[in-house]
């Protein structure tokens, strides 16, 4: 009984350190804010900034690339903003953006790079590797 009891115990407390740990380990994607983008800038942030549109066929293919990217411990510090592209115009103007499935990353306030149309993850993540280098 003891040893059950120990057992269930253990197995508890590394539940409880998964769900704590778990966050630090992959950048989430956030809806874009102009608030939240400016707060990203003055702390230094990488950022990401995805343009996407649901009915995009080409932005359907970058989601999955993008947020396996953004699970790698290596980008859990990146600020991941996404823009809607029908619905938010006001941040396509503020970023220069013109078309959806476009990616913009940013080192603090300085753009360092951005494409538009890419699927290839090695191009997505070289991308985003230059606000790191």
């Amino acid at each position: 009984m003891k040893r059950r009891a120990a057992l269930l115990t253990l197995v508890a407390a590394v539940a409880v350190a998964a769900m704590i740990v778990a966050p630090v380990q992959a950048a989430e994607i956030q809806p874009f804010t102009q608030v939240a983008f400016e707060r990203a800038q003055a702390e230094g942030k990488t950022i990401l900034v995805t343009v996407h549109a649901d009915w995009c066929p080409v932005c359907k293919r970058m989601k999955p690339i993008e947020d396996a990217l953004l699970k790698d411990p290596k980008y859990r510090d990146v600020a991941a903003f996404l823009v809607d592209y029908d619905r938010q115009p006001d941040a396509l103007r503020a970023l220069r953006v013109g078309s959806q499935a476009t990616q913009v990353v940013f080192k603090g306030v300085k753009e360092v790079g951005r494409h538009s149309f890419v699927t290839d993850r090695a191009k997505m993540e070289e991308l985003l590797n230059r606000a790191s280098s």
